[in-house]
């Protein structure tokens, strides 16, 4: 039965709505999830079986696998599109994917396969061009804004509902907006390495 359609459904959708605004006060860490949950219900009408579904999908204990993205080559070690691998190789758990960045659905979709798990299950961890170097964010159902590898892996696996952890590699102090193109497959800086390892650190402490 779809809400809010009959009493029962806005009576339903009456209690959730007050449910999770008063949890939205709670944590400002899980808010903007929350709040998201919340415009569904408001302004959708989808059956009660599928949004408890959806929300049963935003819970970070489902990930059960961690894939890192990167390039395989050797020369490629070290730059910003390999701190996904980096992070992995900091946590010491996780898959790093032995393919090209644009090439990585496929081989993300033969691990879980492998492994018989839902597209909920996943964690990407990759370099994110969009995100200042420093800064993390741990996201789901998010479109692949440009990077072609979260991009291929949302069309094997016709969904983007998984789990991404996006590392910032952006200069905050870049004057003028570098490509991210002629960004990424540069060598990471001692600096820059010192501030990604405490970025790992923290994100670390979110899985």
């Amino acid at each position: 039965m779809l809400l809010p359609l009959t009493k029962k459904g806005w009576t339903i959708k009456a209690r959730i709505k007050k449910t999770v605004t008063a949890a939205i006060k709670t944590t400002s860490r899980t808010s903007q999830i929350l709040k998201r949950i919340l415009r569904i219900i408001l302004n959708s009408t989808i059956p009660l079986s599928k949004f408890k579904l959806y929300t049963q999908s935003m819970k970070k204990q489902d990930i059960k696998l961690i894939i890192s993205l990167g390039n395989p080559d050797k020369k490629y070690d070290q730059t910003y599109h390999n701190v996904g691998h980096m992070m992995v190789d900091e946590l010491e758990k996780g898959i790093k994917s032995d393919v090209f960045m644009n090439q990585s659905g496929k081989f993300v979709k033969d691990a879980m396969k492998n492994k018989n798990l839902k597209p909920n299950n996943l964690l990407i961890i990759h370099d994110d061009s969009d995100i200042h170097l420093g800064k993390y964010k741990l996201s789901f159902g998010r479109n692949a804004a440009g990077h072609k590898g979260v991009q291929d892996i949302i069309n094997h696996l016709k969904t983007k509902d998984f789990w991404r952890l996006r590392i910032g590699v952006r200069n905050p102090k870049e004057k003028i907006r570098v490509k991210a193109e002629d960004m990424v497959l540069k060598k990471i800086s001692p600096t820059h390495k010192k501030i990604l390892k405490e970025v790992f650190t923290q994100a670390a402490q979110e899985l």
